[in-house]
């Protein structure tokens, strides 16, 4: 078997290692995606190869490419959750995919299922490739894995055992030829499952269901009052772990084991408080709807100064008027939507301007919340890198001023 491997990076680094170990062939090609640059010798020299069984694109190589929807047409791409199926690897798939909100609850659920003696290991999108624990899939009882909408665009067969999806709201319209294409390569979670597989299904997404899976409602977590106050707001998160309890035959009351679990870093991140400020760092947020969902969790909306900025990723900020809170802050390429769509916002050249404009605001009270809401790609290498700057930020102005 011959594989046409597009890109590189980490997840193509742990399929040709994966393939090395089935003794299959491949070809890689290396380009820079992200400067507009003529294929044409290389298009025909790609085009040309023979005996090309499947292909598989790096993740960051946008559906919209060019390059990939010319190479679309010769060959048949697939996703890394397919090597599995062509394979016939045995272990059980737990399958993630949402807007908003997929690596909380990954971890919450890996976190619950190792506290309750079941072999189980994360992997896919923020985490190490699904291809990377090939060595272990023979041992493990479920892999849980996390997939984007750039990892299922291309899925092809791969049926998991148990899919769901958190949430849909829009995201990636930079990166998608429209909010149709986003939500459909979602959707692709469930395409090819069959009656021995599970869907999660929440209501409330009315979404047109085509699959031959057997569907599971949603179930409400009826001991939500147990949990701690601090991981109340992930409620929703609760309610998918509880319905995969009930499915696993796991007992309900190790779901108690979560009031141990430790949020993770830039998810609504409190980093300082006292009693004249409250400082919130949620540098993962990367979409409107995740700015909005941090700000359902603040008390004291009309004493807050909301950050927002980065890359522009098409999507309207409008919404954000509806929240009375006291300003919003803009900074980087953001700046000329924020202008043309949000009420009296006030703008700043990079993070460390907008951050000093916040603080030296004269608010009592005051909640400086750090959201967004849009990728960190104009200026920053991730959303990790935004954050360890905002929080230097916090320690160099705030913390030594109140020493």
């Amino acid at each position: 078997m011959k594989f046409l491997l597009l890109g590189k990076g980490k997840s193509i680094e742990s399929i040709k290692k994966y393939l090395k170990s089935k003794k299959c062939q491949y070809i890689q090609a290396v380009f820079d995606f992200e400067y507009k640059k003529k294929y044409s010798l290389i298009d025909e020299e790609l085009l040309n190869l023979k005996d090309i069984d499947f292909a598989i694109k790096s993740p960051g190589i946008k559906e919209t490419n060019k390059l990939y929807l010319k190479l679309a047409l010769n060959f048949t791409f697939i996703s890394e959750l397919d090597l599995l199926n062509i394979f016939n690897e045995k272990v059980k798939c737990i399958v993630i995919t949402g807007s908003n909100g997929k690596t909380t609850f990954v971890s919450m659920l890996t976190y619950l299922l190792k506290k309750s003696k079941i072999k189980a290991i994360c992997c896919g999108n923020s985490f190490l490739p699904i291809t990377h624990y090939y060595k272990k899939f023979d041992k493990l009882d479920y892999l849980i894995v996390e997939q984007s909408s750039f990892q299922l665009h291309d899925l092809k067969m791969f049926k998991p055992y148990i899919s769901l999806i958190l949430n849909l709201q829009n995201n990636h319209l930079d990166s998608s030829y429209s909010l149709k294409s986003y939500f459909e390569n979602k959707k692709n979670i469930y395409k090819y499952q069959n009656k021995e597989c599970y869907f999660i299904y929440d209501s409330n997404m009315n979404l047109s269901i085509d699959t031959n899976a057997t569907i599971i409602d949603l179930l409400t977590y009826p001991n939500i009052d147990k949990i701690n106050d601090n991981l109340k707001k992930y409620h929703c998160n609760f309610n998918y772990i509880y319905t995969i309890v009930k499915l696993l035959n796991i007992n309900e009351n190790n779901i108690l084991y979560l009031n141990n679990f430790k949020p993770l870093k830039y998810r609504e991140q409190l980093i300082y408080n006292n009693k004249n400020i409250k400082i919130i760092n949620d540098s993962k947020s990367t979409s409107v709807d995740a700015t909005l969902f941090a700000l359902s969790h603040i008390d004291n909306l009309k004493n807050t100064i909301l950050i927002i900025g980065g890359k522009d990723k098409n999507l309207s900020l409008a919404r954000l008027n509806e929240i009375k809170i006291k300003y919003i802050i803009c900074y980087g390429k953001l700046n000329d939507r924020a202008c043309k769509e949000i009420k009296n916002v006030l703008l700043a050249n990079n993070l460390k301007e907008a951050f000093l404009i916040a603080y030296n605001i004269t608010l009592a009270n005051k909640t400086i919340l750090f959201s967004p809401a849009t990728s960190s790609f104009d200026q920053y290498k991730s959303f990790e890198q935004r954050g360890q700057h905002f929080n230097k930020l916090v320690k160099k102005y705030v913390k030594e001023n109140n020493k």
